[in-house]
């Protein structure tokens, strides 16, 4: 699964951090998501303004790719901060043929979500949720955010 996060905003007049999480969580199947951010409140999207990318994970040719963007619309994340569950035997990621230096983290994907807990409606669900985050430390690394391709391969 490919799950990109931001931090918590109300509304669309709040901006979120500079930081777009991506959450890749290992497998033995290909799989991709459409990236897509606009403006939030006009209708300039349907004249080109939006920012779109596909995001590939190859497990079988290890490798993780961000098409380049599509679209005028200027990206408000300056950097991605990609999270890896599953990933225990990596030992090296390239970034377009750099290596680039891992961090191991213990990340939950709800810590950002751990002051609304009063806005879901069921709060079992939500405990449940939260146990079930108990995982083994995830590889994590920033990297700058481009509008031309990302090539990251282990």
């Amino acid at each position: 699964s490919i799950i990109p996060l931001q931090t918590v905003v109300q509304s669309t007049k709040e901006m979120p951090s500079d930081t777009l999480f991506v959450h890749i969580f290992n497998g033995e199947n290909p799989n991709h998501f459409e990236y897509y951010e606009d403006d939030g409140s006009t209708l300039d999207y349907q004249h080109g303004s939006f920012y779109k990318r596909k995001i590939t994970f190859d497990p079988i040719h290890k490798e993780i790719n961000f098409d380049a963007k599509q679209g005028d619309f200027v990206s408000i994340f300056k950097k991605i901060k990609i999270i890896l569950h599953g990933f225990d035997d990596l030992k090296e990621i390239k970034s377009n043929d750099k290596s680039i230096a891992t961090k191991t983290e213990s990340i939950k994907m709800l810590d950002p979500l751990k002051n609304l807990e009063e806005v879901y409606f069921d709060k079992n669900y939500y405990k449940s949720l939260l146990e079930s985050e108990k995982m083994q430390p995830q590889k994590c690394f920033v990297i700058e955010n481009s509008n031309a391709s990302i090539f990251l391969k282990w």
